[in-house]
């Protein structure tokens, strides 16, 4: 099997170039700084929302783009591990705060 090192697409025997993008294909692909975590930065406030559930919907969707998410609580804590009246603020990596506001729609103004 061969790789695209941009796209990161698997490519039959045989297939030479990226149908996508044209780069030449690799036999293996390389693990890169920007592939880790150690290339991110600092934390950069995204939205804060009201509940668990709105909160984790945001999570997901960040995930879908792999842009990995910090949530941090403030207010009262529920008990028995059910979530109280709190703000959760999210926050992501803050080279990748602008991707982040795109893929969850927030409108600056």
């Amino acid at each position: 099997m061969s790789w695209c090192p941009k796209c990161k697409c698997e490519y039959r025997t045989g297939f030479i170039k990226c149908s996508d993008c044209g780069c030449d294909l690799v036999e293996v692909l390389e693990t890169t700084k920007v592939d880790s975590v150690e290339e991110y930065d600092t934390e950069a406030f995204l939205i804060s929302v009201s509940d668990d559930f709105e909160a984790k919907l945001i999570e997901s969707k960040l995930n879908a783009f792999d842009i990995p998410s910090l949530k941090k609580t403030a207010g009262i804590n529920g008990i028995y591990g059910f979530p109280g009246n709190c703000e959760i603020s999210i926050y992501v990596p803050s080279k990748l705060l602008d991707n982040a506001k795109d893929i969850i729609d927030i409108q600056i103004k």
